[in-house]
């Protein structure tokens, strides 16, 4: 343990050092900052609305709501739910077929609103509004009743933030661990550390955290300065580690059976690639989806987005846990004995 510690420190300095790497750790965090700048609100906009409702004459009085930017009309109330789940209007309105008899008739049929939680003003404008409509179309006070139902849309700048932390995990597991240990290899440091009692799974370890360090305290930064440590933080923590863990496997795998420094860039930027787009393939479906699944990509990003936002247990994400944990015991396996491989 004493000789992983001091292999460690000795990595942290380096790392410390190098202006490569530093570049290469601030990059997403600089440019989730920009994202994150660029979709934050720029000022009051009028609230844009989708409806659910059968009566052509009462969708043409609705139309002329002044206070709406946007009135889009739907044939199935799933549809309007859509449009406010996926953050493209601000509230839906559901109004059965028989509204506007029994709103006549004064038995105060209901309506049913429901409203983004992330937009607080918006939200008011858009009850006062509506309560403004029916009782000037109705030429009643309080004519119908209305159930409010509250929403907590995710936003766009926090839908990518899943991808950010996967950047982070990629560009340090995948470029910063092979150039670590590339330098090592080009300098024979390597060669001269497997020649004392240092065994080979002690290298392995010592570089795991080494990078798992940084990833780790980068990852941190970035989640406090997009406000992503809302949800389980519990359950993002070990997923965190197990992703980090899986990637950097891999990016020690890559340096380990790469001959040349150029040889394992190429390899580390195409196996980024993959494990982006497995990340990717959380929106899609069908085969490739399933093809995509096992990757750790995939799974990094299906947990961290349902730690942070879904708010789940242990419970709801094991399977992801499960394949991270057997990306990260199957690389420390092979990368040991890669090195023994290399030392005889």
């Amino acid at each position: 343990m004493r000789r992983i510690f001091a292999l460690f420190e000795k990595d942290l300095k380096n790392g410390l050092r190098n202006w490569e790497i530093l570049f290469i750790i601030l990059v997403p965090i600089v440019l989730s900052l920009f994202f994150k700048i660029a979709f934050s609100s720029r000022g009051y906009s009028r609230p844009r609305v989708a409806v659910f409702c059968a009566d052509e004459e009462l969708k043409t009085a609705l139309s002329s709501i002044e206070q709406f930017k946007e009135i889009q009309f739907f044939e199935k109330w799933d549809e309007a739910v859509s449009m406010v789940e996926k953050g493209k209007v601000d509230g839906a309105f559901r109004i059965p077929e028989d509204f506007v008899g029994r709103a006549k008739a004064q038995e105060r049929p209901e309506i049913e609103v429901l409203l983004d939680s992330t937009t607080p003003v918006k939200a008011a404008v858009i009850r006062a509004a509506l309560k403004s409509f029916t009782d000037k179309y109705f030429e009643i006070v309080s004519p119908v009743k209305v159930t409010i139902k509250q929403l907590k849309v995710v936003t766009p700048k926090q839908r990518i933030l899943p991808i950010w932390v996967l950047v982070i995990i990629g560009t340090i597991g995948l470029v910063c661990v092979p150039l670590s240990l590339g330098e090592v290899r080009k300098e024979k440091t390597l060669d001269a550390v497997l020649l004392t009692p240092t065994s080979e799974r002690e290298v392995i370890l010592a570089k795991a955290i080494w990078a798992s360090f940084l990833i780790l305290m980068s990852e941190i930064v970035l989640l406090l300065l997009n406000n992503g440590l809302t949800g389980n933080n519990g359950l993002l923590l070990v997923i965190l580690l197990l992703g980090i863990f899986s990637v950097i496997g891999i990016g020690l795998f890559i340096s380990i059976v790469s001959p040349t420094q150029t040889t394992s860039s190429l390899a580390s930027t195409l196996v980024m690639l993959v494990i982006l787009l497995s990340a990717v393939a959380t929106t899609l479906g069908g085969p490739m989806k399933r093809f995509l699944w096992v990757l750790p990509g995939y799974q990094i990003h299906e947990g961290v987005r349902k730690a942070i936002f879904l708010k789940v247990g242990f419970t709801e994400v094991w399977e992801n846990l499960l394949v991270l944990f057997g990306w990260t015991v199957v690389f420390l396996w092979i990368n040991v004995w890669a090195l023994k491989r290399q030392k005889l």
